[in-house]
């Protein structure tokens, strides 16, 4: 733990405007794929009886809301994971070739 806040630390910038950016992407990703979803079970909705219902796309949303927040957390962890690599490379890396 010592050694992930000192890579950290050495590029706090970085890392700071890494987590905003991505954490927005991801955001902006979970809202579409709630959108399309609930898209789908609205129109699927309205197809069968050629009425606007509430119940399914509401329903859509909230289970596509879900599962896109569990889905893309784990790519918020790859994220993580590669940016740490990245910091390794670009500090431990350098310091052990010369």
């Amino acid at each position: 733990m010592r050694s992930a806040i000192k890579l950290l630390m050495g590029k706090i910038f970085s890392a700071g405007f890494t987590k905003i950016l991505s954490s927005f992407f991801l955001f902006i990703g979970k809202l579409i794929v709630t959108a399309v979803g609930t898209f789908v079970a609205g129109y699927g909705a309205y197809q069968v009886d050629s009425q606007i219902h509430l119940g399914p796309p509401l329903i859509a949303a909230v289970s596509c809301f879900i599962l896109s927040y569990y889905v893309i957390e784990i790519v918020a962890l790859v994220i993580d994971t590669i940016y740490f690599c990245f910091l390794y490379e670009d500090t431990m890396m350098i310091k052990e070739r010369e």
